[in-house]
């Protein structure tokens, strides 16, 4: 997500917080456990299960959404789905190639001052 990165830098373009919150609202469109990582043109699902990149990828598109639902992109990414293990237990880090660190990935500390008031997850830390 180029334009999230860019848009937490530079905070430019408005078009970027546009463009991160259709992609988010897309995807939660099709439910945050059930989403594919493959779609026709048209948004049509065509399968491949739900990839650890792309949810990594969309919680990193949470650094321009400006819409509530981006907490919940940026908390899946250390959620296990059906498909994909939580990226705390090694197998897949935050891409679904073979795992190029030998350490544990840290906690992201960026989430914003509303979600300290959120229940603590219980599992993988």
């Amino acid at each position: 997500m180029n334009w999230s990165v860019d848009w937490s830098w530079w905070a430019v373009d408005p078009r970027q917080v546009e463009m991160s919150n259709r992609l988010q609202a897309f995807f939660a469109s099709q439910g945050m456990a059930d989403y594919q990582s493959l779609y026709t043109l048209d948004g049509k699902p065509l399968g491949g299960g739900q990839t650890t990149g792309l949810v990594a990828t969309n919680a990193v598109a949470s650094l321009a959404a400006d819409h509530p639902r981006r907490l919940a992109f940026v908390r899946a990414v250390g959620t296990p789905g059906a498909e994909r293990p939580a990226p705390l237990l090694r197998r897949h880090a935050l891409h679904d190639g073979p795992a190029p660190l030998q350490r544990p990935i840290p906690r992201l500390t960026w989430l914003p001052a509303e979600t300290a008031a959120a229940p603590a997850r219980s599992g993988n830390r």
